[in-house]
């Protein structure tokens, strides 16, 4: 906060005046939800277009080797071997890429419906240190959230 003082007053002042937001839905019932935005202060004060979207500049994060490699790293780093079952397991995992590459809050977004598989995944996968390269926005790094589908053939 410290760090980013003015884009933090600016986007609380921003804020204020966003209208139009509908309340997360969950079984047809209305939650509590969390969302973020994108302030980007050099784009305040430029001349858009009608319906600039800062999204189109962003450049997603990549895995050295692409997202192919990271799987293969991801396999690499499980043992399968302690799990006797025939079928296939299929789950989903997101995270954090830091804007200094480095992936944080693992956390598992689809069950497997195997406790003990999932948690060695989301184990494994937080214990790979190697960095991406962080995403971005006009060439300036960008945390990014990253979703990972991932099966398992168990035959």
């Amino acid at each position: 906060l410290n760090k980013n003082k003015c884009a933090y007053d600016l986007s609380r002042e921003v804020a204020k005046y966003l209208k139009g937001w509908k309340p997360a839905v969950v079984d047809g019932k209305k939650v509590a939800a969390m969302t973020n935005f994108w302030i980007i202060p050099d784009e305040l004060f430029l001349k858009q277009k009608e319906g600039y979207d800062p999204a189109e500049d962003f450049i997603l994060p990549n895995y050295k080797g692409g997202i192919n490699n990271f799987r293969k790293k991801v396999v690499s780093s499980i043992d399968l071997s302690r799990f006797k079952l025939d079928g296939v397991l299929k789950l989903q995992v997101k995270f954090i890429i830091n804007q200094d590459g480095t992936m944080s809050d693992v956390q598992l977004e689809e069950s497997s419906g195997l406790k003990e598989f999932d948690d060695m995944i989301v184990k494994s996968i937080s214990q790979i240190k190697n960095k991406w390269t962080p995403g971005s926005i006009h060439e300036m790094p960008v945390k990014s959230r990253f979703r990972l589908p991932l099966a398992f053939n168990l035959n």
